[in-house]
């Protein structure tokens, strides 16, 4: 369900960008959610990097580092179709 309210969230945010650029266009959509793609990969490598750290370091990661995880995780799922 979350997964679902985000990316609701972000589909609505880039068609409003999309016509903003002009008339609205699926292709130009498509091209902007397409280069969301890299940005969602350097997320999870970054988000997989602070488990490796925190558990490296053998503490526990703070509510607010978790949500933040939680977050880039879902974002990244849902970039994947």
């Amino acid at each position: 369900a979350t997964a679902l309210v985000y990316g609701t969230a972000l589909l609505l945010l880039l068609a409003g960008a999309t016509r903003m650029l002009g008339r609205f266009n699926a292709t130009r959509l498509h091209h902007l959610t397409q280069g969301l793609i890299p940005i969602a990969g350097a997320v999870v490598v970054d988000g997989f990097g602070r488990l490796v750290s925190a558990a490296a370091e053998r503490r526990r990661l703070s509510v607010v580092e978790r949500v933040i995880s939680v977050i880039r995780f879902s974002l990244f799922v849902d970039s994947m179709g």
